[in-house]
């Protein structure tokens, strides 16, 4: 693993050195931080001028970089502040040696230090644990596209909590129409409305309930232990149905005071689920891999993009204003029946560490290969494009099922080495006269990804020419060839 990281350190610097050559902004190295998930470097230019150059010229540096990364997520840049040298241009790369952070790796940290209700944030670039406390998080507003992460994030919160407290200490209250409702938690003895809520019907009646406590906390100023409101996929009841949206802004607006905190977390990138009005509630913001329109609406900055899909997250504290960039821990699905076993016979106290063999906690997961794998490429070469639309269709499966065949494919795609519509690529570059990502992708009606996949392989293959700066690439042959 450490070979792999530094051979590439030496390939990240040098592209980066050369890539920025060819706009006149020579750099010097200074800092390299291998993280979890990315790397990080950071460099300094010759003068502020070239930080400047650097801002105007941004998305063409980029254009030209990510050509050396065919798979995503492509690099992030941007300019950070160094104690030392001022101003620097930053460069984060997806780390070639990917290490997962499992939730039992971090629990050891809660004995370091007496935590009130602890939250395990994740892994940051020094490979430092980030503990926050419950009321100290408030509430938290979470962001991401489906299977990034967020699901998970949660599960391991709930997990800490769950397995640290008991039902008089702890209080929780679900409202899921997606993941978290398929691990049927209703059996956990925490929950303070008596099932996990997965209709409007449900999740308005369960919030009808945390206002009342709310109102008798108020009252009574006796207000328990801390109750926690989880809302998975809140977009659609927020703009459909009024009482609801009553409901959850005086929970979001009085809760904290009596000690209600609420999560929210949705796949949803349009401007109307998160107003201003809505998101300044919330004093935690995470953001899982997502546009980055949805990442500067949340986070006022840009970066969704360049996120692993991996529990790559970026984390803002709104109060102090400081963004970090974390990996979560992660948890297995076994987790839960642990859970559902616990529920029957909680003991006083649980030895966390102690609940599963060693073997359980480093396995590697091996996912097996879907069934429908064999259909899905054939629907693919009929169709010529290989979107989870596409697949929902035509297999009848659901999005999530049909986003991770395609997962597959691309995968099957990157060990043969040759994308199944390279010919048809070739062809239509070679007629047209015209060789970008971009016409790749309106011509063959596909992602922007394999696109430029297609690209780089004709280029390795001298059918085009090499991306340099913001000229458009030649296309180097007349004619295809006809086998004989």
């Amino acid at each position: 693993d450490l070979e792999r990281i530094e051979e590439q350190k030496v390939k990240d610097i040098k592209n980066i050195l050369k890539t920025f050559k060819k706009f006149k902004i020579p750099l010097t190295p200074l800092n390299t931080t291998v993280g979890p998930t990315a790397i990080k470097y950071e460099f300094l230019p010759e003068n502020q001028k070239d930080i400047k150059t650097f801002v105007s010229l941004r998305f063409y540096i980029f254009t030209d970089l990510k050509q050396h990364y065919v798979t995503d997520p492509f690099p992030w840049m941007y300019v950070s502040k160094s104690k030392e040298y001022g101003e620097v241009i930053t460069v984060e790369t997806s780390n070639w040696v990917r290490k997962s952070t499992m939730l039992k790796d971090c629990l050891p940290e809660l004995d370091k230090k007496k935590y009130d209700y602890p939250v395990i944030l994740g892994k940051d670039f020094n490979n430092e644990i980030l503990i926050k406390e419950l009321k100290e998080l408030d509430n938290i507003l979470i962001v991401g596209w489906g299977m990034s992460g967020s699901s998970s994030f949660i599960l391991s919160l709930l997990f800490t909590l769950l397995t640290k407290y008991s039902k008089e200490e702890f209080k929780l209250v679900i409202v899921s129409q997606m993941d978290l409702k398929h691990h049927n938690l209703s059996f956990l003895p925490h929950l303070f409305y008596d099932k996990v809520a997965i209709d409007s019907k449900e999740a308005i009646e369960a919030l009808k309930k945390c206002v009342d406590e709310l109102e008798r906390r108020e009252g009574s100023k006796v207000y328990g232990p801390p109750l926690l409101i989880v809302v998975e996929e809140f977009s659609g009841l927020f703009l459909n149905y009024k009482e609801f949206r009553k409901l959850v802004y005086i929970l979001l607006e009085r809760g904290n005071r009596v000690g209600i905190h609420l999560i929210f977390s949705t796949a949803n990138r349009f401007a109307n689920t998160i107003t201003p009005k809505f998101k300044k509630h919330f004093s935690t913001r995470i953001v899982f891999a997502t546009s980055n329109e949805q990442s500067i609406r949340v986070l006022e900055y840009e970066g969704g993009e360049y996120l692993d899909n991996r529990m790559d997250m970026l984390y803002k504290d709104m109060n102090s204003g400081k963004l970090t960039r974390l990996q979560g821990p992660h948890i297995f699905d076994d987790d839960i029946s642990l859970l559902e076993k616990l529920a029957k016979n909680p003991p006083e106290k649980i030895d966390i560490l102690k609940l599963r063999d060693e073997d359980y906690y480093t396995k590697e997961l091996t996912p097996q290969r879907d069934p429908l794998i064999e259909e899905a490429q054939e629907i693919v070469r009929v169709n010529k494009k290989c979107t989870p639309s596409l697949l929902q269709r035509k297999l009848k499966i659901g999005y999530n099922r049909a986003a991770r065949l395609v997962e597959e494919l691309k995968k099957d795609d990157e060990t043969k080495g040759e994308d199944p519509l390279y010919e048809d690529a070739k062809k239509i570059v070679v007629e047209e006269r015209k060789a970008s990502a971009s016409f790749l992708q309106r011509r063959l009606n596909i992602g922007y990804n394999q696109a430029s996949r297609l690209i780089q392989q004709l280029e390795e293959n001298g059918i085009v020419s090499p991306q340099i700066g913001v000229k458009p690439r030649e296309v180097l042959i007349n004619e295809i060839k006809k086998e004989k």
